[in-house]
């Protein structure tokens, strides 16, 4: 179904990442008609052109990087020429920034009247970007916050560092959404489908494992679970799967942990290709997911896993994740504080928690109840279309 010109969003993103991919689904389901722009030849190889049309901007380190006030404003109005924006913004009805880190390129967007304004906030590493500003970065980005319809967050931090640290942001502005999961995606398989997974990827009957899903990065403590793996009393039937996306594998730290893992064959580096619908065959590989972060937020990893069946091991020491283990039966804790004994019996109760865990998850953090807060924020959108969308999936 075509969107009519009221119905469109334009989004701005860093790099054609899961996580910009994920958010332009959700205004894609709530019946928007969603056009990305990002860097030409960014990481990701998911299909944006289902949602409307892809834009690329010119490589440019000033479009990157949060400069001083007047470059960065300097840059916007460059922008605003070479892409002829004034006419061309007229067609949408919101502008959403994706991410507070890059938002200092689109300063001057703010002054398009008549649009809503809507910065798109994932993850407490935007606190430390944010905090991070000198006094005159600092001073254009509060301009911009003052200015724009809303700002969306997934883990309470974010607000309170904006509320504490931005004067005369409006509490109302900000509006919490968290990822949610599309459930007929994310479910568990049956045990002879996940055995038949298993053994094509290679694992020996009756392994045990333990996923890290998340992207290789040192705020996600990846070398720290493979060290806690190898120091673990855990037996020779246990596996650790370090998941790491093919744009992620050359850097430093990744080699690293490949350094660290490659004299023991029970830790695996999993650098394959996946596209977002084969995610669950990455999900089915686990008994257990782990998430470690140093930085707060829900990430949709955790809750894929959660719909998938899978349990999960969660940081004690990180907000949102204590937050989490007051609805879901999940594995709040010390990596170092974990038995074998402990894991064993939550694998024997696997089918039980899952299935309690995936009831909460219908009603918290479905892909459903987070096409509703997109459209509390973003406005009405198409209902026909949201729900020929959703029956389509």
């Amino acid at each position: 179904m075509k969107s009519a010109k009221h119905e469109r969003v334009l989004v701005f993103g860093p790099t054609f990442s899961i996580h910009l991919y994920r958010w332009c689904r959700f205004l894609w389901l709530a019946g928007f008609c969603v056009d990305t722009v990002c860097e030409r030849n960014a990481p990701g190889g998911f299909d944006y052109s289902q949602f409307g049309k892809v834009i690329y901007l010119p490589e440019d380190p000033h479009y990157i990087f949060l400069g001083a006030a007047r470059r960065a404003e300097r840059c916007a109005r460059g922008l605003l020429r070479r892409l002829s924006l004034k006419l061309f913004l007229r067609r949408y009805s919101a502008l959403n920034y994706h991410w507070l880190a890059d938002y200092g390129k689109w300063g001057s967007m703010v002054r398009v009247r008549g649009r809503k304004h809507v910065i798109t906030c994932w993850g407490s590493d935007v606190n430390e970007i944010y905090l991070g500003l000198g006094p005159r970065d600092k001073e254009m980005v509060d301009c911009i916050l003052r200015k724009c319809t809303a700002v969306t967050y997934n883990a309470t931090s974010i607000r309170d560092t904006l509320l504490g640290s931005c004067t005369g942001l409006q509490a109302e502005k900000i509006r919490q959404i968290d990822w949610g999961i599309d459930q007929n995606l994310f479910r568990p398989e049956s045990r002879q489908v996940r055995e038949e997974i298993r053994r094509n990827y290679g694992l020996p009957p009756n392994a045990r494992t333990i996923l890290s899903p998340r992207l290789a990065n040192p705020a996600y403590q990846n070398l720290g679970i493979i060290e806690w793996f190898k120091a673990s009393s855990l037996g020779t039937d246990w596996y650790l799967i370090m998941r790491i996306p093919p744009f992620n594998r050359d850097t430093s730290y990744v080699r690293q942990m490949k350094q660290s893992g490659k004299s023991y064959p029970r830790i695996i580096f999993d650098e394959r290709d996946i596209i977002y619908e084969e995610l669950p065959n990455l999900y089915a590989l686990a008994d257990f997911c782990v998430h470690f972060p140093t930085n707060d937020g829900i990430a949709a990893s955790i809750l894929e896993g959660i719909g998938c069946g899978v349990q999960t091991i969660l940081n004690r020491n990180v907000a949102s994740h204590i937050e989490l283990s007051g609805f879901y039966d999940l594995i709040l804790c010390d990596l170092y504080g974990l038995s074998t004994e402990y894991l064993l019996d939550r694998l024997r109760r696997s089918e039980e928690i899952g299935a309690r865990n995936r009831a909460i998850l219908e009603a918290r953090h479905s892909e459903k109840v987070s096409i509703l807060r997109v459209k509390e924020v973003f406005g009405a959108g198409a209902v026909q279309a949201q729900v020929d969308r959703i029956a389509h999936y």
